[in-house]
């Protein structure tokens, strides 16, 4: 490959890594704010608002225990940073892959330090008639799908 094309990968992944950075950091301030907010903020009417919700569960409001969801998610998270090392290592890492795991990886840590804080997640993105949730979750399940088209396409 040459210089300019390497140089483009480079910058390309790069403003991937400060994009995911961004989503993280507006996850962790979002939550601080909903930690406390009084109330509830309406975004679109009988559709989203912004509220606080302290979620003791898992996705999809499993039930399951903190003291198996916390090494459960830390060593989730760490076997998809060894997973994006080893691709990194390989030289098999595209940009789909990158942007993947990193929005699985940051979702996922933004929501472990809640859970090492509080004990709970914090969420704050309630759609009526569904689910509250919060923009780590939205990361961690784009990524997942983003992931699978990325393995349909490779099929």
């Amino acid at each position: 490959m040459n210089k300019i094309k390497i140089n483009k990968i480079k910058l390309n992944n790069i403003a991937i890594i400060f994009i995911i950075a961004i989503f993280f950091i507006l996850d962790r301030c979002f939550k601080k704010i909903a930690i406390s907010f009084d109330g509830e903020w309406v975004i679109v009417k009988n559709l989203l608002s912004f509220k606080f919700a302290a979620n003791h569960n898992i996705a999809f409001s499993l039930p399951l225990s903190i003291y198996i969801t916390l090494p459960l998610t830390l060593l989730i998270i760490i076997g998809l940073i060894t997973w994006l090392i080893l691709l990194i290592k390989k030289r098999d890492l595209n940009h789909l892959s990158l942007l993947s795991l990193l929005l699985i990886i940051l979702g996922a840590l933004s929501n472990l330090i809640d859970r090492f804080q509080l004990k709970y997640v914090i969420d704050y993105l309630n759609i009526k008639d569904f689910s509250i949730l919060n923009l780590a979750d939205v990361m961690i399940s784009l990524g997942a799908f983003l992931y699978l088209l990325k393995l349909s396409k490779k099929n």
